[in-house]
């Protein structure tokens, strides 16, 4: 293990306490985690809630759980990818023409770009 400026990025730690150290790709990993299961919840909470009245709302709500479980599988995470940020698309497009400029959608697809971008990353320091 390299000391110093020389060790790299998937060596190095952030110690939260003298005793423990945590490396990037847990941090990676428990937010990627974290981030899928929020988007699972909401995604359920909005299939209980769309009704037979907003079918494509449900239809939607159905396709986000897909991907973000496709996202929580570092194989299959960049299918995850492109279905989520084709889902956050179309609900930006409803929600605007709802009249609702909101920018959730746009949070979510940056934090979908992180996971995959950063695990690419992670991945070619190690190599």
């Amino acid at each position: 293990m390299a000391h110093g400026p020389e060790r790299q990025a998937s060596e190095r730690v952030w110690t939260c306490s003298p005793s423990s150290t945590v490396s990037a790709e847990s941090v990676l990993k428990l937010y990627r985690w974290i981030f899928a299961i929020l988007i699972m919840v909401a995604s359920a909470q909005t299939l209980m809630f769309a009704g037979e009245v907003h079918r494509h709302v449900a239809l939607l709500a159905a396709i986000e759980i897909v991907g973000a479980l496709l996202l929580m599988g570092r194989r299959t995470q960049w299918v995850g990818a492109c279905v989520l940020f084709i889902v956050f698309a179309c609900a930006q497009v409803m929600s605007a023409l709802q009249g609702e400029w909101a920018t959730r959608f746009l949070q979510f697809s940056a934090s979908v770009f992180i996971i995959v971008m950063l695990d690419r990353a992670l991945m070619s320091v190690r190599r």
